[in-house]
């Protein structure tokens, strides 16, 4: 495992301790048919140059019967996934996520077995589209691959961060070597990574994030077994970026965030809607000056909350119960996601 960790350092620019992860990964794509998920990596930076396709390339020398695709056409990834059941590492890839055929393809191949059907002449084929992939492209990571990957943020290099020139020809015969290394391990270990899988429970992650890394952690503990704490660390700290980052990008978790940090504040059971878009637009930096009623209505909708009509100052009036937004509070925000500086600057707000 260091052997590959070393490769990856010398040539791109990684986060700290992602260099195991992405060797992990590697080890994982020999043995995607052991486990009920595959482990996706989605790779992104803001800008070029941050190291994407070199990582990109060495990831195809190393991988199993990897596929290093630009430009790709779905009808060609169906092809390709069909007949060779390839690791595909799909670079340039912010070009081709916009299609829903590609999204399919993407959302549904991280699951064992699934199939997506296409109408082929005046048939209808089921293409299996399970197995490893990895998804590099600038910009952000579209929310739907994201759930279903380990998201790796890469950075440009600055200045002393020295890093070694890829040369194909003495680079890729030495990934080469530790391909096959890979590989003969895998094969070795099988009976054992399969049993580890089985048996082992990731009880410290959520549920589709267990998912995601249970293979990384079968192969770790019959690998390098006294490394399992540190990738634990690695995992937890990984995945809570990825939480931050989609309650920090989503309209829906933000807003969730502001009601509850309302309510919080106000000390009440019940809010009149015109009371509670007031609450929402006066909120430092909101995002809410031009949401109406019935905008609110849906976009609570989804979360099963809607406006009552309600008895407040002897009026009949139409507003929200705290007590509705129970149940989509536990579910969506963290515990501590309205804390006492929140409510403080909420109530400085009102002053």
């Amino acid at each position: 495992m260091s052997a590959v960790e070393t490769l990856f350092r010398h040539h791109v620019v990684l986060p700290p301790g992602v260099a195991l992860v992405l060797s992990l990964s590697v080890v994982s794509t020999y043995l995607s048919e052991c486990f009920d998920y595959c482990t996706y990596v989605a790779i992104s930076s803001p800008l070029k140059r941050c190291g994407k396709t070199t990582l990109a390339q060495l990831l195809s020398w190393l991988c199993c019967r990897a596929m290093l695709t630009v430009g790709i056409s779905v009808a060609a990834l169906f092809r390709l996934t069909e007949t060779y059941h390839p690791t595909l590492i799909m670079d340039e890839a912010e070009s081709l996520i916009g299609d829903r055929g590609m999204r399919s393809f993407l959302n549904a191949g991280s699951r064992k077995g699934a199939v997506v059907p296409r109408v082929i002449g005046k048939h209808i084929v089921q293409f299996p589209v399970y197995g490893p992939k990895i998804v590099c492209l600038i910009g952000e990571v579209p929310e739907t691959i994201r759930d279903r990957s380990i998201v790796i943020e890469m950075r440009r290099a600055k200045p002393g961060e020295l890093i070694e020139e890829l040369r194909e020809r003495t680079v890729s015969h030495a990934a080469a070597e530790l391909a096959g290394e890979i590989a003969g391990w895998a094969a070795a270990k099988r009976e054992d990574i399969i049993e580890t899988y089985c048996h082992g429970e990731i009880d410290f992650l959520p549920d589709r994030e267990a998912n995601l890394w249970a293979p990384l952690f079968a192969i770790a503990s019959v690998a390098i077994p006294e490394r399992v704490d540190e990738l634990k660390a690695l995992a937890l700290r990984l995945v809570g970026e990825k939480a931050k980052h989609d309650s920090e990008i989503s309209p829906a978790i933000q807003l969730l965030s502001d009601l509850r940090a309302i309510f919080a504040a106000d000390r009440t059971e019940t809010v009149p809607t015109h009371r509670l878009l007031c609450e929402l637009r006066n909120l430092p930096d909101s995002p809410w000056a031009r949401l109406s009623g019935s905008e609110l209505a849906r976009k609570l909708r989804p979360f099963e909350i809607g406006p009552k009509q309600l008895w407040v100052d002897g009026k009949n009036l139409r507003g929200y119960v705290m007590g509705d937004f129970s149940d989509a509070f536990a579910r969506y925000l963290s515990t501590d996601a309205c804390n006492g500086s929140e409510i403080s600057t909420r109530q400085a707000a009102d002053k």
